[in-house]
């Protein structure tokens, strides 16, 4: 059976950038922005992939508190 989840949304803060973190149909998404910098590929992959790592802690967490499924 297919649940759908509640969206969720935080944001963490790497180097400056904001990062929208978010949870939806039980997957975990990031959006960065950064300001415009023609070198900034491999420094965006490197915001995301903390950013993505701490979100997952995040709502480990909070999936054990306060985030539940809607029926």
């Amino acid at each position: 059976m297919k649940r759908n989840w509640q969206v969720q949304t935080l944001n963490v803060q790497f180097a400056q950038k904001r990062c929208d973190v978010g949870l939806t149909d039980g997957a975990l998404y990031v959006n960065v922005s950064f300001p415009f910098d023609p070198k900034g590929d491999q420094k965006e992959s490197e915001v995301q992939r903390r950013a993505l790592a701490q979100a997952k802690a995040l709502f480990a967490e909070a999936a054990d508190a306060n985030v539940h499924p809607i029926d």
